[in-house]
This record gives structure tokens, sequence and C-alpha cells, in this order.
């Protein structure tokens, strides 16, 4: 049987460091070349991606957008000039596997499928360190910790050989809530494990490690273990401070490497939002934190959902033809939350499909917005998104506590003016404040047609606002 023609459409913004890894991979594929067009829109990007990509991927079809027109706009660009019967979107921080496009296809020849989403790794794999010590029972150690809990010892922050790695660290269990200051640190309990990314050949670890104030013991012994294997043997005096430095080869970490899902389809909750399936949120008083879960076999089934993640998907051309193309009011975020509830609510299936592998380095192509940026997409997204799809009582009482959350920050923007001082707090109030206002006022915009949208939706589509409410979570 002749495989369908394919259409990759990667969107960039000044995304040149990022698109050799990703084509050089789509080009490795094992779906035949003759089979697949990539066509690269670049939305008015100022680091010379175009020029990179005409010299080394002179087979890409490039489409140059006079300005930034976001995920949605950019994706709609290449639609228009798409030849597949399937079209597949990648976003150019995303490495795929050999057969990445060839489960995508296998998956979408069901023909209640509308859309199929891949398995996303995070891009580096990481390894699992297990710190034990000795413990001592005392009270009023630190604020927060019942006199009666063990305490081992306090470790402060884990540091790699970059920022951006030592940020990925994961303080996984074993650990009292988080000390601020200008070095954050943990007591533990005496018996910690945390995740550390592993991305070279190999890595260097330090740890800063502090004795516990007052002990019988005259030394505290404590051990590092990879697995199995013990890595470092030490001890530590009451009061001292000790630095530790671990140094681990991928011949001793590859045996033990986690693999994170950073993306396996996504989740909708009643109040809009949505997350990664793999996504895991911490709370605790210190700090909120989103991390990843371990890939499992809970992870290799595939699985119809209500919606699918833009960095890797295919969408057969008879959806587009049906239910349209991305919102470009959307410009970033939820956009595909969007179509896929449309495409769903048109009676078409989004399927998980599992085999279909990708390397995601999450972020790294947004990260360098600015909050008010983020904030009044998001905030205004997710307001597009209640108002087309969602019960009008669930977006009213959304859009309520929108209005006091904007309110709220707007007034104590204008009571911190009357003060002497200027705080952090105060700094993240104003981004609010600015980021919500802009949101509200891109909102009253669309609104006339968002209404339109929804009545639209509600006399077209098969599956109707009831019934998408039994999936919600």
């Amino acid at each position: 049987m002749e495989k369908p023609l394919v259409s990759i459409i990667i969107v960039n913004f000044n995304g040149k460091d990022l698109l050799k890894d990703c084509l050089k991979a789509v080009f490795k594929s094992s779906y035949p070349k003759k089979n697949f067009e990539v066509i690269l829109v670049d939305n008015d990007s100022h680091d010379e991606s175009v020029k990179f990509v005409h010299h080394y991927f002179p087979s890409v079809q490039v489409i140059e957008n006079l300005d930034n027109q976001g995920f949605a706009g950019g994706s709609n660009s290449g639609f228009k000039h798409a030849k597949g019967d399937y079209i597949v979107l990648l976003n150019s921080d995303v490495r795929v596997d050999t057969n990445w496009l060839q489960e995508l296809v296998l998956a979408a020849r069901q023909k209640s499928v509308g859309i199929v989403c891949s398995k996303l790794y995070f891009d580096i794999p990481f390894i699992e360190l297990k710190i034990t010590s000795g413990i001592e029972i005392l009270p009023d150690v630190q604020k927060g910790i019942d006199g009666f809990s063990p305490l081992g010892i306090l470790i402060e922050d884990i540091v790699c050989d970059s920022k951006q790695k030592s940020n990925l660290v994961w303080y996984m269990n074993g650990f009292y809530r988080k000390n601020e200051g200008k070095i954050s640190s943990r007591w533990t309990n005496g018996n910690a494990n945390v995740l550390l990314p592993f991305a070279q050949n190999v890595e260097n670890y330090s740890i800063s490690i502090h004795g516990i104030p007052e002990t019988i013991h005259k030394e505290t012994p404590i051990k590092v273990y990879l697995n199995d294997i013990l890595l470092l043997k030490d001890v530590i005096r009451p009061k001292q401070v000790k630095p530790l430095n671990i140094r681990i080869s991928k011949s001793q970490a590859s045996a033990n490497f986690h693999w994170l899902i950073q993306n396996a389809g996504n989740v909708i909750f009643a109040n809009g939002l949505s997350r990664d399936r793999g996504s895991v949120i911490r709370r605790d008083e210190s700090e909120t934190k989103e991390f990843y879960d371990f890939d499992s076999e809970y992870y290799n089934v595939p699985k119809k959902l209500l919606a699918a993640c833009g960095a890797s998907c295919l969408i057969k051309r008879e959806v587009i033809d049906k239910v349209g193309l991305f919102d470009d009011a959307y410009f970033m975020y939820y956009e595909d939350i969007d179509l896929s509830l449309r495409t769903w609510r048109a009676n078409w299936d989004i399927l998980y499909a599992p085999k279909s592998i990708a390397y995601h380095k999450h972020r790294v192509t947004t990260n360098k917005q600015d909050s008010i940026f983020m904030i009044r997409m998001l905030e205004k997204n997710r307001l597009y998104l209640l108002l087309t799809h969602f019960p009008l009582h669930i977006f009213a009482y959304e859009f309520i506590f929108f209005l006091s959350r904007l309110l709220f920050t707007l007034a104590m923007t204008k009571l911190f003016q009357f003060t002497a001082y200027y705080s952090e707090y105060q700094f993240m109030l104003s981004e609010k404040a600015k980021g919500r206002k802009q949101a509200f006022i891109e909102f009253r915009k669309n609104f006339k047609r968002l209404l339109w949208s929804r009545f639209y939706q509600n006399k077209m589509m098969v599956r109707n606002i009831n019934e998408l409410v039994k999936y919600l979570y």
C-alpha cells in the first residue's frame, strides 16, 4: 500500500540554534523521504534562521512571514502551503526518534481518528541519587520541623555544570521544606532521594552539606548511592560545612537512566486550565514546582484523549477542511486545545500514540518571553476557550474570578506607589496587573466573534457541551 503524503510544518522564531538537531532527526526518519515534505514557517526571525536552513537543508520549503504571527498564525501559513493528506506539527525544539513519523501515520489509519499525538520525553535523561546519613532528634533546629522528626544533614541547592541544569534538580523525597536565602537549603530526614539531569559523557555535581548544630555524636556518617553503587562515603562533624564533588561517567549512569514524560497528550480541567499528561505539580509552604513523571507501562498504552499537544502531532486534512485552522487570536498557548476540542466535538477521536517518540526541550523557545506577555497570553486564551466550549455558568464564574484578580493587582499596584520601598513582590504584582489588563482588553475586543463561534460550534458539532463536561477533570 502506498504511504500517504505527509506535510511536516515547523514554526520558527529565532530558533536557529535548535533547527540543526530538529531537521537532522526529521530527515533520518524511517518514513520514505518521497512521502513527506518539510515546511519551515519563519515568523520574522533575526538570527539568520532562514539563511541557515536554505544552506544546510535546501529541500525544506521556507515560508517567510513579515511579522511574528505566533504558533497559531505560523501554523496556519504552513497549512495553506501543505500538500499532504496528513499534516504534522513539530516544534523546533523537538528531536524525533527514527520511527516517530511512521508510528503517527500508522495510528492515523483508524477512520475515527482525527488527531494523533506523540510521546514526548524530556530531552535529557536523569539519574537518581540516594543520600543517607545518621540522624538526631532535636527540637527547634528549624522553624516548621517537628521537634520529634529525625534530622539528617542540611544540603544546599545542588550545583550542576550550568545554571539551566541546576534548575532541573528535583528533590524527590526525604527532604523537609526549603529554606530560602542567598543560598537555599533543605534538611534531610536521613534518607533522601534527588533526581539529577545527565546530558554529557561525564557529569560533575557539587553538593555542600552542613552538620547538625548540636549532636551527642562526634561525627555523622554520610553515604551517596547511584542505585546500588556506593559513590561516596564520608563523615561530617557538628556545625561543619563540607563540599562534596561527585563525578559520574556515562558508563556508570546509562544503566540507571530515568526518562521523564514531558507530554503524553493533554488533560483539561473543569475551570478551563490544561496540563500535560506526565506533568507533576508539587506544592509546599515555600514553593510550587512543576516536574515530570517517570516513564512507565502506563504511558505505553494508546489512549483516547480530549486534547493533543501541538509540539508533535498529526492532523488529518479532512479535519482541517471540516473544523478549520487554528484561531489566529490565540497567537500561542491553548490554540492546540481549542483545535482539539473542535475536532473532538466534530466526532473525531484524538489518539495518543506511545510508539511515536520525540524529545522536547520544553519551553526553550518561550522562556525568553517577558512575564507580562506570558500572563496576557495565558489569561486571555483561557477565557477564549471557556467562552467558546464550556457551559456558560463555568465561564461566568471563571470570568468573575479573573476580574477579581485583575482588580486586586491593579489596586495593590496603586497602593504600592505611595510606599517608600520597592520590593520583588511589588514588581510581580505590577507585571500581573499589566498582563491581565492587556488580556481583558483583547478579550473584550474579540467577545462578539467568540460568541458567534460558540453559537456555530453548538449548532454544527456532533458532541455537545454537556457531553464534553463528562470528560473534564
